[in-house]
């Protein structure tokens, strides 16, 4: 854009739409166009009638995100072929700078001062005499889990049973805590193959039945039997015990123990709102009667009606489920426990809050449920990425939120930001990423991990709550992921927002 080349609408209109979201970016564009005209010699300079107002208009439409006008794409408009390595004149300016520009300072508390606020704030916390649910909202590495591990008379929940076994192992003074056990491993995989298909369905409370049946049942071994017991004891001094507890986020919420505080590290929302999938193939895999099906071919399928109504629902639409489908199966675990091949919990399914079918795959449902945490305890919560607003949202006034999130960083935070690195975008540049990575683990989507080198084997996007295995070590991250939309749209429509089809596009956003 100079004072000797005239652009043409399309072009102008291209420019402007980038321009326009940049701090100068109108003042320039006019000041262009004026310079053009008036150095043009010919009969034909930029009109009035539009080209010099076309960034005011621009301006009007783009204070409301749904009538905005985003930066077009280079090779929509730009006739240099060099120009459409780039996404827009944003990320080329952005990759130009090779930085992200900070445009105000950010005050940051020392380690050491953020270290003392949060411990005295964790024992006003403890000492307080309410129910309140009291939200940490922290710094990465600042030692949180540290700072809880040794704390006396409550229950302390981790994400995972690895995580909760590795810190209960470096609790002092050594015997001072019980630990939740996990759910066994028998020695006959029969066993373990009907209580994998009970967990999946979720027959939860059935399968813990089958559990204590088994103990005195001489039809299993003798090692089975004593599996059995080891288990059922372990949870007894576990009940009755009034040393502080090790557990999960899921035995947490769904058991009940005898401290008046519950401590979570991380952020326990996605079991409080847990979105889960429903495949409809499923319901019809489960007969009526398995036994009649072998003798007299009768494959009706015990499901047939619910399967009807689901496949007659429209894609897209967020319901409810009706009452005459909300049955009780609870009896009927051992046709699930006959079953192979089901993947969804369907017990969880026909308790759900919400639920819609998938737009672009008419067998997969997404569906939610709502747990709450207890309201007779009071709930320490800590975790460095939790979203406080939803929490407000849930329990209101209850919340009360400890923020020590911007603190002074003692290692370097190198972050590379020509591309977005989704899925999509990592594709592309493969070699350049590698290229570009440091010789330590990285961190990235599952399906990549084949291909990205020094990729964590056992630690990827959705798969890394809960690990320590990188403690004081250097990482790379490579990527953006994100969730499905369904989780946004029924978390949504749990809290309240209008997220009906006129209502649920999902935009560009401004990120402070």
């Amino acid at each position: 854009m100079n004072a000797s080349e005239r652009l043409s609408y399309a072009q102008l209109r291209g420019l402007a739409q980038s321009l326009v979201w940049m701090c100068g970016g109108q003042q320039i564009f006019e000041k262009r166009l004026q310079e053009f005209n008036d150095h043009h010699t010919g009969n034909n300079p930029y009109p009035r009638d539009g080209r010099f107002e076309l960034m005011r208009s621009l301006n009007k439409y783009n204070k409301r995100p749904e009538t905005a006008y985003f930066p077009q794409r280079l090779e929509n408009f730009s006739p240099y072929p060099e120009d459409h390595k780039y996404r827009n004149l944003i990320t080329a300016e952005r990759f130009l700078m090779d930085g992200i520009e900070r445009v105000e300072p950010i005050s940051r508390l020392s380690l050491r001062k953020a270290e003392d606020l949060l411990i005295y704030e964790l024992y006003r916390a403890l000492d307080s005499l309410d129910n309140y649910i009291n939200i940490f909202k922290v710094s990465t590495g600042i030692g949180k889990t540290v700072k809880i591990k040794d704390q006396d008379g409550v229950t302390i929940a981790f994400p995972t049973n690895a995580l909760k076994k590795e810190v209960y192992d470096e609790r002092t003074p050594v015997g001072s805590a019980v630990m939740t056990p996990e759910f066994p491993e028998f020695c006959d995989d029969k066993i373990n193959q009907t209580m994998n298909r009970l967990f999946k369905a979720g027959f939860v409370k059935q399968a813990h039945k089958i559990l204590w049946d088994l103990r005195k049942d001489n039809r299993y071994s003798p090692e089975d039997q004593a599996i059995a017991q080891a288990y059922i004891d372990e949870n007894k001094v576990v009940q009755s015990s009034v040393k502080s507890i090790f557990t999960t986020h899921s035995r947490a919420i769904h058991s009940s123990f005898c401290h008046d505080t519950l401590i979570f590290d991380e952020d326990p929302l996605p079991l409080l709102l847990d979105v889960s999938t429903l495949k409809i193939a499923d319901l019809k895999k489960i007969k009526k009667n398995k036994a009649r099906a072998v003798l007299f071919g009768d494959e009706t399928p015990r499901f047939m009606d619910l399967q009807r109504y689901l496949e007659g629902v429209e894609e897209g639409e967020i319901l409810t489920l009706p009452d005459k489908y909300k049955i009780d199966i609870s009896n009927e675990w051992l046709l699930f426990a006959q079953t192979e091949g089901i993947d969804s919990n369907i017990m969880k399914f026909l308790g759900c809050e919400y639920f819609y079918k998938d737009e672009s795959d008419r067998d997969r449902i997404h569906f939610i449920n709502r747990e709450d945490l207890p309201d007779d305890k009071k709930i320490i919560i800590m975790s460095a990425t939790i979203p406080v607003e939803i929490y407000k949202e849930l329990y209101g006034e209850r919340v009360r939120v400890i923020d020590i999130s911007d603190v002074e960083h003692k290692g370097t935070i190198t972050q590379h930001i020509k591309y977005s690195y989704s899925r999509n975008s990592l594709e592309k540049h493969l070699n350049e990423a590698n290229a570009k990575l440091a010789d330590r683990p990285t961190i990235t989507f599952k399906s990549f991990n084949q291909q990205i080198d020094n990729a964590a084997p056992d630690i990827w996007f959705g798969n890394c709550s809960g690990y320590n295995l990188y403690k004081g070590q250097s990482i790379n991250v490579l990527g953006t992921p994100h969730k499905h939309n369904s989780l946004y749209l029924l978390m949504g429509k749990v809290l309240g927002v209008n997220v009906d089809r006129f209502n649920r596009e999902f935009k560009m956003q401004t990120v402070e």
